[in-house]
This record gives C-alpha cells, sequence and structure tokens, in this order.
C-alpha cells in the first residue's frame, strides 16, 4: 500500500509540475487565439463577399464550411422519443446550421 502511495504521490507533484508550467502557456494561446479570430472573421466576410470556397493564407488554406447541428436535451427528446420516426421532426426544429472555418497545411506541388 505505500508503494501505490507514494506512486500516487509521485504522480500529483508530476501533474501539479506540469500544470503550472502549462498556465502561463495556455493563457497567452488564449490571447492569440483571440487576437486570430479577428483575422479569420475578415477572411470569412472576405470570402463571402468574394462567393470563395476557399483561400490560400501563406501556407495555409481557408475553407468555410457549413455543418447542421443539433442540441439534444433529456427534456426536449423526451417530447419525441415516444414515436422514433419523430427524430427528424426534432432535427428540423431544434437543430441550426453552424459555419465553422478548418485551416489545413497547403500542399505545395512543384
Amino acid at each position: 500500500m505505500a508503494a501505490a502511495t507514494e506512486s500516487l504521490d509521485v504522480h500529483v507533484e508530476a501533474f501539479q509540475t506540469i500544470n503550472s508550467e502549462m498556465k502561463p502557456i495556455l493563457e497567452k494561446l488564449r490571447r492569440l487565439r483571440k487576437e486570430l479570430k479577428v483575422h479569420m472573421t475578415f477572411f470569412q466576410e472576405h470570402m463571402d463577399e468574394n462567393s470563395l470556397e476557399t483561400l490560400d493564407v501563406g501556407d495555409k488554406t481557408l475553407q468555410c464550411l457549413v455543418k447542421h447541428k443539433v442540441s439534444y436535451t433529456e427534456e426536449r427528446l423526451l417530447q419525441f422519443i415516444e414515436d422514433p420516426s419523430t427524430l427528424e421532426a426534432y432535427k428540423e426544429e431544434f437543430g441550426q446550421d453552424v459555419r465553422q472555418m478548418r485551416v489545413k497545411k497547403r500542399k505545395i506541388t512543384g
């Protein structure tokens, strides 16, 4: 039992050390993502205005995607669950199209 406790203590200490080292990095990353969002919004608007499906930005290719998302809650699902064929009706009523930007490394040929 002492070995298990000792092992746990080692992992707890390592976890705490890593977490404390990650904290400033994650805070910086949060700030950078916020700054990046301004540019991503601009690219999205530019693509809309110019009817573009993709946009090359440096070594990245941006692509606008529209996905249909459905939010399920137990309460709402129970309204429809009596007849399983009504799942499509549920999706229609509570679903929404959500737009996302995808960034991928561009393949450069040549």
